[in-house]
């Protein structure tokens, strides 16, 4: 038996209004103070590692001890020590109207500084020239793209 024909025969009211069967309470449900236990959900186990056969190594010593570059250094250096104790004669230095004496040593050391010196500016502007080529076909690369995509849309 529906809850309107209870009300019909004059028993009981239902809790719920005939209007539209919205839902309004007579009396606030009363409140129970149980505590519910929830059981706890079993803790996963980590994921066992899989044992996966390592690769034959092969040793690398990068960055690590002593490069070449640093043997070879000391090596150059004690070199030049034993050509500095070894001549240290004073020779004649001419430059054009100018003359003077000087250790060959000094003279040797100060010919290899200059060489040295004039090799780094020649390379400095052969690198500048190079690097301003570069920039240049790539500005040329992207224009070309931008105008092969600016011609595309215009189709």
């Amino acid at each position: 038996m529906s809850d309107r024909e209870s009300s019909d025969d004059g028993g009981e009211e239902s809790p719920f209004e005939v209007d539209g069967g919205s839902f309004v309470p007579e009396a606030p449900p009363e409140r129970v103070d149980e505590t519910v236990e929830v059981p706890e959900a079993p803790t996963p186990e980590p994921p066992q590692p899989v044992s996966v056969p390592e690769p034959e190594q092969h040793r690398i010593f990068a960055g690590t001890g002593i490069s070449w570059a640093f043997v070879f250094g000391v090596i150059l250096t004690v070199a030049i020590i034993i050509l500095a104790v070894q001549n240290t004669d004073p020779v004649p230095v001419t430059l054009y109207f100018w003359e003077t004496e000087a250790p060959l040593i000094i003279v040797m050391l100060v010919t290899a500084l200059v060489a040295i010196l004039i090799d780094e500016m020649i390379g400095l502007v052969i690198r500048r020239r190079k690097r301003r080529i570069m920039a240049e076909r790539e500005e040329l690369r992207r224009l070309r793209a931008k105008a092969d995509t600016d011609d595309s849309s215009v189709e």
